[in-house]
């Protein structure tokens, strides 16, 4: 298993992996992979901080975007992880925690925050 950054020849498989991961539950709209999208094409995305798993083929992939959290005149830096796909097959076999640990040695490390969205 090889945890690496996302390339753009990754794109379709990625967008479909998020597809297939969200299909069955409850609480999805299934447009996370639209999220996805979305998310690439805005000054807020990383690429370095878009990570897929890959084991003989492309089976999970986690994104980090930059966000600012603002309470009055105060704002910090920080990232959205946001979504967290695995394909229905591999999910519960192999811990996503595994693409975390890579983000961690990146521009992650430097910030203080970084808040999991969905559940």
């Amino acid at each position: 298993m090889v945890i690496r950054q996302e390339m753009e020849r990754d794109y379709e498989k990625t967008e479909q992996i998020v597809k297939l991961a969200f299909q069955h539950e409850e609480y999805s709209d299934k447009k996370e992979h639209d999220l996805v999208s979305r998310i690439r094409r805005s000054a807020e995305f990383v690429p370095e901080l878009s990570l897929v798993t890959d084991l003989d083929g492309i089976i999970g992939h986690i994104l980090l975007s930059k966000i600012v959290i603002t309470d009055g005149d105060k704002s910090t830096d920080s990232l959205a992880l946001a979504p967290v796909s695995v394909l229905p097959e591999y999910q519960g076999r192999y811990r996503q925690q595994s693409d975390c640990r890579g983000f961690t040695k990146s521009e992650a490390a430097r910030l203080s925050v970084c808040y999991c969205v969905g559940s």
